[in-house]
């Protein structure tokens, strides 16, 4: 196979976690609406807003500068391993460091976004789950980067997937109200960082690089 083949190839297996990845949306939407109100939608639109914005805060622009610096350091392992290690230890500071922030004054903050003490849990594990997400970014990014297509589109279906499945049990059989679509998103969110950080440290051992 010729290297332009191969692109060809990966850039179909990189767009199928992304179709995928909207249908189950479209899927859930009409089960989860006889069940949820509009009020329950407004109000995980609004904790959201918060989660993106201070998860953004904890990965620190990290993203695109662990995919400029990748290939800088992909030649060698051992400094590949540390530029990635590094980096999600880093973020992972900045999120502990926030998430007690945002545990301690989540009543403030639930009144201040949502108009209502009463949401602070639903706003801190909205945070937490969003995070979970986005940290599992520089593992994929990593594949992605390394040309490895079906990795990157297995962990990717894997936490599409998981995520919907978890969510319609919660929301549907246990009926957890919309807490349950934020849960769904934190346990596959924190499921797939743990699987993807075995993975890892099975291939790299874990080393960090200050200078990095």
């Amino acid at each position: 196979m010729t290297n332009k083949e191969h692109q060809v190839k990966n850039t179909f297996i990189y767009l199928m976690p992304a179709i995928i990845g909207n249908a189950l949306p479209i899927i859930s939407l009409p089960i989860f609406t006889r069940i949820l109100t509009k009020e329950d939608f407004g109000l995980l639109a609004l904790v959201q807003i918060y989660a993106i914005f201070a998860s953004g805060l904890a990965n620190f622009g990290m993203t695109a500068a662990y995919d400029r610096n990748y290939f800088q350091y992909r030649s060698d392992n051992r400094q590949a391993a540390q530029l990635l290690y590094s980096t999600i230890l880093f973020v992972l500071l900045n999120f502990v460091f926030l998430a007690v922030l945002t545990y301690i004054f989540k009543s403030s903050l639930s009144r201040f976004v949502t108009g209502s003490l009463m949401y602070g849990n639903l706003l801190f594990f909205s945070f937490c789950g969003q995070f979970f997400f986005s940290i599992s970014y520089y593992y994929l990014s990593f594949f992605k980067n390394s040309g490895t297509a079906k990795r990157f589109a297995f962990y990717t279906l894997f936490i599409s997937v998981t995520n919907f499945a978890i969510s319609l049990f919660l929301i549907v059989y246990i009926r957890t109200g919309v807490i349950g679509l934020v849960y769904s998103q934190l346990f596959s969110g924190m499921m797939i960082f743990f699987v993807l950080s075995y993975t890892f440290s099975i291939k790299f051992k874990p080393s960090f690089n200050k200078v990095i």
